[in-house]
């Protein structure tokens, strides 16, 4: 709450756009920090812990007698209600919190309009209301993963030898499916292979057989990175929801007092924006490796998995990797749906249906693919680059390159819909849905 006060402060003090855009890198919240937290951490309190296909799963992979079952089913139970009663608790806070700094901001608009410079932030007052709750959170989500953790742990204690080696692939599972693509910071450090290949690639029993030594090897790979790279992202997340460093405001308040002058404060207060960051990005270095070794490690699997694969099943298989990694490039477009959709008309000619495909396969697939492998590799370029990120400095080209590829994927999609209008009748065009030319981005 202070940040806000002192970024005020810094503004009317004429502290340069440069350092306020650092203080922001280092006050803010990062979505991959903070989300994570929030993304996973939160799954906690409201999900189960063992999901009803999952126990179903445990019961035939490990065998469970009924006593174990029954064990299984009353520490899930408990869980679970617990669950619910947090979640009830949740809801009535976060109301109350809401409720709170709607009034707070009521205050500073007051505040504002009668030039009352003290008034424009939040009092000590408020920001300790408002810490409350957020310490508050921070402790149910700590709770919530201390207690999914223990059901695990429990579960684990009822097993014998025999059972253990596959409770300890199924962890793995656990841990990859719930955490995995929430933390990612690189494309394809999201794609969790096992569930690709188990889930989402059609193959023969055989061959799905075959790959699972190297699919567990993955598990056993990924596994201990992961567990570090979350570690990580939950001590950033304890670090950002701290209040900001009290030299900060100590300096406004001489500056106030008249204790010291402008330049400096700015000096002073250049200083510690300097210590601030350095710390901040030897911290970001450290976590980037971890997300860096994932995903090398994620694509190094990858590639030996599409060297064991039936030749007809690679581009599938890659098909499938690329709709996980970059989902929001590789994902359906309207054009797609209008072509699917003539495709099905039920009065369509053959004459007609031949030229729809050799619209959708040559005209439309080629050269869609064309721009959004360079959209891939536009994005990989982007991650590459996150100190720049980090800091504020994206590279403009590659905003530049990835607004003339999205055009270009736009025009491509106008002239597609335009080809597959001009081989249907008017009847048939009527008979079709088609996009808004804002939908088509």
């Amino acid at each position: 709450m202070k940040q806000r006060t002192s970024s005020d402060f810094g503004r009317r003090c004429g502290v340069s756009r440069l350092w306020r855009a650092i203080v922001a890198v280092i006050f803010t919240s990062v979505a991959a920090a903070t989300g994570f937290a929030q993304q996973v951490d939160a799954v906690a309190v409201r999900h189960p812990v063992i999901t009803d296909e999952e126990m179903g799963h445990l019961i035939q992979a490990l065998d469970l007698n009924e006593f174990q079952m029954a064990v299984v089913e009353g520490i899930v139970g408990t869980m679970r209600q617990w669950q619910r009663e947090m979640d009830a608790e949740y809801r009535s806070r976060l109301k109350a919190d809401s409720e709170f700094q709607k009034k707070v901001q009521a205050r500073i608009e007051r505040a504002k309009k009668a030039g009352d410079l003290h008034g424009r932030g939040w009092l000590p007052d408020e920001a300790a209301v408002r810490n409350e709750f957020t310490e508050w959170y921070d402790g149910l989500l700590a709770a919530a993963r201390q207690k999914s953790q223990n059901v695990l742990d429990e579960i684990g204690a009822i097993l014998d030898d025999r059972q253990r080696p596959a409770w300890e692939e199924f962890l793995r599972d656990w841990r990859r499916a719930r955490t995995l693509a929430p933390g990612a910071a690189f494309a394809a450090e999201r794609v969790d292979l096992k569930a690709l290949v188990m889930e989402d690639v059609d193959l023969a029993d055989d061959v799905r057989l075959s790959l699972t030594p190297l699919l567990s090897e993955y598990a056993r790979t990924i596994d201990p990175l992961l567990t570090r790279r979350n570690e990580l992202l939950r001590e950033e997340h304890v670090l950002r929801r701290r209040p900001p460093s009290p030299e900060f405001e100590e300096l406004a308040v001489r500056l106030r007092a008249g204790e010291i002058s402008i330049e400096e404060y700015s000096t002073a207060w250049k200083a510690l924006a300097d210590a601030e960051l350095a710390a901040e990005l030897e911290r970001m270095a450290a976590r980037y490796a971890i997300h860096e070794s994932i995903r090398d490690a994620t694509l190094a699997f990858h590639d030996a998995i599409l060297r064991r694969l039936p030749g007809d099943r690679v581009e599938s298989a890659q098909a499938a990797f690329e709709m996980a990694a970059y989902p929001d490039i590789r994902r359906p477009l309207p054009a797609d749906a209008v072509l699917e959709h003539a495709l099905q008309l039920d009065d369509l000619s053959s004459d007609q249906r031949s030229a729809v495909e050799h619209v959708r396969s040559i005209q439309w697939s080629l050269a869609r693919r064309q721009i959004d492998v360079q959209l891939m590799r536009l994005r990989d370029e982007e991650e590459r680059a996150w100190k720049d990120r980090r800091l504020g400095q994206e590279d403009s080209t590659i905003i530049m390159r990835r607004d003339d590829l999205l055009r270009q994927r736009q025009s491509l999609q106008k002239y597609i819909i335009s080809q597959v209008r001009e081989l249907l009748s008017p009847g048939q065009q009527d008979s079709m849905s088609w996009p808004d030319q804002i939908d088509l981005w």
